[in-house]
């Protein structure tokens, strides 16, 4: 089905055989390519919507059971608690989504058959990132708009997180949850291996990035790193935990992220122009 949609958009009719520019049926192709992977978008939903629900089903609940004990379920800190959740689960869903979108259709064999259509390769690539972006900007558009809609309606008696901070924190994620997506599609590409690019993205998230975040004797290195700039950026009313010892500017936080964006877009466009088909 999606080989046969590739087909159809690179044909002399289409006039873009060979351009660079992905044209419409090209990218809605590569959009249904991985709205149709059943097992990512259950992992993806189920990381992100459904982490959600069953943080404010449990704090339902024991605020139910116990209302002494446990406070309401909403409020401006369950949003603060859902910001930490989304930012951890929501770049693992997005880094899942990106290792999909490049490698797939390399290990799948389907690389080849997309190649002989006449498609510029450099089209082919540049199309995974909107559809990408797109499935990974709607599930945790979702997932956010339910978190702040439960924080205020389950607000009780506790202060309910005001509509900038709720922005401010949707904003914030959204960031997140791109940066990985395109890390996990730049990567993924330049290795040919879903696997392994889920991994070590996984390990440089959960594992490197609060380590070197906590050494405060090398600021001017950890500065490089994405995550760094992340936390930076983060609002501190929702948790935002900044990094000891380092504080950088908003110009710099921009370069660092737009400077990763670039370099995994650039690898995973020069891995697709060079791969043999």
């Amino acid at each position: 089905m999606t080989t046969t949609t590739h087909t159809l958009d690179a044909s002399p009719a289409s006039g873009a055989g060979s351009s660079w520019v992905p044209g419409g049926r090209l990218l809605r192709a590569e959009f249904l390519k991985l709205t149709r992977r059943r097992g990512l978008m259950i992992a993806t939903v189920t990381m992100t919507v459904g982490a959600v629900i069953a943080y404010f089903a449990v704090a339902a609940g024991l605020h139910a059971a116990s209302p002494g004990q446990y406070g309401p379920a909403g409020g401006s800190r369950s949003l603060t608690h859902i910001v930490f959740l989304l930012g951890e689960l929501g770049a693992v869903a997005a880094i899942l989504v990106g290792a999909s979108a490049g490698a797939a259709d390399v290990t799948s064999g389907v690389f080849r058959n997309l190649v002989t259509t006449g498609r510029s390769r450099v089209a082919l690539y540049l199309a995974r990132i909107p559809a990408g972006l797109g499935v990974t900007a709607a599930v945790m558009a979702v997932a956010y708009a339910l978190s702040a809609a439960c924080s205020v309606l389950f607000a009780g008696q506790l202060p309910a997180p005001p509509a900038h901070l709720i922005i401010a924190g949707g904003a914030w994620l959204l960031l997140n949850a791109a940066l990985a997506f395109l890390l996990g599609l730049g990567l993924s590409a330049l290795i040919g291996s879903q696997s392994t690019t889920i991994a070590v993205l996984l390990a440089l998230t959960i594992v490197v990035t609060p380590l070197v975040a906590s050494v405060s004797a090398l600021p001017d290195i950890r500065q490089a790193l994405p995550g760094i700039a992340l936390y930076q950026l983060q609002p501190s009313a929702l948790g935002g935990i900044g990094v000891r010892g380092l504080t950088m500017t908003t110009t710099a936080i921009a370069v660092v992220l737009t400077a990763w964006a670039v370099l995994a877009m650039s690898a995973g466009i020069w891995r697709t122009v060079t791969r043999d088909s």
